[in-house]
């Protein structure tokens, strides 16, 4: 897999000819080296794959040999490897680390469809390659013949500008795009007081608070005087201001070749295509031939179609130099675009530029919708929200506005309306593997268990290889109890990626919710020792040692979790238990008194906190705790049982055997303090015999090491010594 093509073949020929062997140890024809050294990752250094170099065996597919064939291809065509070193190690290196040099930076001739394919095969990510070397090789026909490659490389025009992965949001950033500024009325050939001509100024009168209606008014116009292509080129620009696509190309194309305004219609008609395309071949090579043909030309035009190009290859220092001194419409909406789009692009500048652009003319739904993103990313979700309203009042049928507007949502805090608005993505846009993603964290966080799982399946049917999804659903699974498919989803997610922290995490919580604290502590060492800075795992970690009686052991994960995050609720509340169980009930009430400060009416933490200011003789104050902890969560035996105990305590036993009642219904195994509480009553009332029997129910059910055995036991032996009822 992966060898260096054999050029220096002895035999005569008539052309060229290139060999690919694979003898499982490659050796350079040249100096005779071998190039792969055995008992290394399995490659040779420069035509190994990211997962290769990872050593990653069991991630190896028919992608990683297509990531050796683009290397290949590169080194044909370049005349060097894609990747260079003066070591092996450093050859690594740089494929983990550093992007490949660009085709067209070595070979400015080489076709840009040439430069995309090779970008596709040589994808860090096994997903983003071609799935095979066949689908590589359609697509280098498809530029020998002089059409687009099908693929396109990630991150360049599907990334979006929000943290939402909404696949095809970008390319609508270029439906914002304006060419030439449209003439004002004075400026247009005037035909005086005619018909036509009080339609075309009642149009411009009306273009920028309805748009659809100036359309309307622009089409009767045409109709009355049909020989104006410059009104031709405003109305498709209404139309598509307010989604109306296809009566935009219409018009478009009804403008003759040979009249200026024809340089723009072909700009619009390519742009147009382009955002309509979302992931559609044949219009994004529709799109792309529009751009060319006007980028071959002179003028404004084919400069803004070289600067779009440029910005769909990701060449964003050549799309920024195009645009320098551009100016007009088109100019600020690509610099949004730019911006917007590239990685290390300027939200700021997008949202600025975006802004110039809709000051300057038509209120265009795309730019409202692109500003959307650039604002909700800058840190103010009110102005993407506002931005993506006004995008859908101009037409509801951007897909993109209803994924910016969810994102808005979900940030100002309404999560039931950004569930609501991913859900109009998927009705438009039911393979969006990122909408599903994005509406089951909604939905999880929401607690809607059920619908997260849905989500995070579908998204899994698109994308079946995908870790990070398998681990989101491994947790929804774990939250339902469903424990045995949660364990099933972490090893799938652990076999493609072996070192994955959150998915060692997860198998430990699942392990634990199986009764394995041994398999579970063992986890979170594996995943603490790839992350050692997550406080979450350390608590998890102590709460399985906790399981196995390691006391000191859980006490010290805690400890070293609240010296990461000093303010974590949940640690300072297992380290609260953790001293009770260690007969430190004061640590235990100082701790849980932390945690509640943080989460006032957690009825955890205070059912917690009850039981250790019971220990300390804080009767009062343990009844108040508990009280409250019943009050929040009424179904819960455990804190009625607690309850139940202190009240015995206080001698009010009326109270604590009603209560102790209740706790038993609802569970008759596990609240034992309940049958403490009711032996304590019968001792106090001096029916010994049940209190007796109650006494030993607690002991047959109680933990080894639980505090209260000591108390019952020398209830038992009052009990025991007493006269017998």
């Amino acid at each position: 897999m992966g060898t260096k093509p054999d050029t220096a073949m002895s035999a005569p020929r008539l052309e060229p000819r290139a060999f690919l062997t694979d003898f499982g140890l490659a050796k350079s024809v040249a100096t005779g080296s071998k190039l792969t050294r055995t008992g290394q990752a399995l490659g040779t250094p420069a035509y190994m794959s990211p997962e290769q170099a990872r050593g990653e065996v069991s991630s190896l597919t028919t992608a990683t040999d297509v990531w050796s064939l683009g290397s290949v291809l590169f080194e044909l065509l370049a005349g060097r490897p894609a990747f260079e070193g003066e070591t092996s190690a450093a050859i690594v290196g740089r494929i983990l680390l550093a992007e490949p040099t660009r085709l067209r930076r070595v070979r400015p001739d080489a076709p840009r469809g040439l430069d995309r394919v090779v970008r596709v095969a040589l994808a860090k990510r096994a997903r983003d390659r071609y799935r095979d070397a066949g689908a590589l090789r359609d697509d280098l026909a498809r530029v020998l013949r002089g059409e687009s490659p099908r693929a396109r490389p990630a991150g360049t025009w599907r990334r979006v500008a929000v943290p939402v992965a909404i696949a095809s949001g970008v390319v609508l950033a270029l439906a914002a795009f304006r060419g030439p500024r449209v003439a004002a009325p004075a400026e247009l050939p005037s035909s005086g007081d005619s018909e036509a001509e009080k339609l075309v100024v009642a149009s411009r009168a009306l273009r920028h608070s309805d748009p659809r209606g100036a359309a309307g008014l622009l089409g009767q116009a045409l109709a009355l005087d049909p020989s104006r292509p410059g009104l031709r080129l405003e109305r498709g620009l209404l139309l598509w201001a307010v989604g109306e696509g296809p009566a935009a190309r219409e018009e478009w194309g009804r403008i003759a070749a040979g009249v200026p305004e024809a340089a723009a219609a072909r700009l619009y008609l390519g742009l147009e295509a382009l955002f309509h395309a979302g992931g559609a071949d044949p219009r994004l090579a529709e799109a792309e031939d529009h751009l060319r043909r006007t980028a071959a030309g002179d003028g404004p035009e084919a400069l803004l179609a070289r600067a779009a190009l440029a910005a769909l290859d990701s060449e964003w220092g050549s799309a920024r130099a195009l645009l320098r001194d551009a100016r007009g419409w088109v100019a600020d909406a690509l610099r949004g675009y730019v911006e917007g789009v590239d990685p290390a692009g300027d939200p700021q500048a997008a949202a600025r530029a975006d802004t110039a652009a809709l000051e300057q003319g038509i209120p265009f739904a795309w730019i409202y919708c692109n500003r959307s993103a650039a604002r909700t990313l800058l840190g103010d979700p009110r102005g993407g929200l506002e931005d993506a309203e006004r995008s859908l009042a101009l037409s509801a049928g951007i897909v993109e506005a209803y994924a910016n507007r969810g994102e808005a949502r979900s940030r100002l805090g309404d999560r039931a309306g950004a569930v609501e608005d991913f859900g109009k993505v998927l009705d438009h846009r039911p393979r969006s593997w990122e909408a599903w993603t994005r509406r089951g964290t909604l939905r999880y966080e929401l607690r809607d268990l059920r619908g997260a799982l849905e989500d995070f399946s579908a998204a899994l049917r698109l994308r079946p290889d995908d870790p990070e999804r398998l681990n989101d659903r491994a947790g929804v699974l774990h939250d339902l109890g469903e424990y045995d498919r949660a364990l099933a989803d972490c090893e799938a997610a652990l076999r493609l990626r072996p070192e994955y922290p959150d998915a060692l995490a997860n198998r430990g919580a699942v392990r634990l919710g199986l009764s394995d604290p041994r398999g579970a502590v063992a986890d979170f060492a594996a995943a603490l020792r790839l992350r050692p800075d997550i406080p979450e795992i350390l608590v998890n970690r102590g709460i399985a040692r906790h399981a196995m009686s390691d006391l000191r052991g859980a006490a010290e994960d805690f400890d070293s979790a609240l010296r990461l995050r000093p303010e974590y609720d949940q640690a300072h509340a297992a380290r609260g238990i953790v001293r009770r169980d260690l007969g430190d009930p004061s640590g235990s009430v100082e701790d849980l008194t932390a945690a509640l400060a943080v989460r006032a009416d957690d009825p955890e933490f205070l059912g917690a906190r009850g039981l250790a200011r019971r220990d300390l003789g804080d009767l009062p104050g343990a009844l108040s705790d508990l009280d409250r902890a019943v009050a929040r969560d009424e179904r819960n035996p455990t804190y009625r049982s607690n309850r139940a105990l202190t009240l015995a305590q206080l001698g009010r036993h009326d109270e604590a055997l009603a209560e102790a009642a209740r706790a038993l219904a609802a569970d008759p195994q596990g609240p034992y303090y309940a049958h403490a509480a009711r032996g304590l009553v019968f001792l106090r009332q001096a029916e010994l015999a049940k209190a007796l029997a109650e006494f030993e129910r607690f002991e047959a059910l109680a933990a080894p090491g639980d505090m209260l055995r000591k108390e019952v036991a020398a209830w038992r032996r009052e009990a025991a010594g007493g006269p017998q009822k």
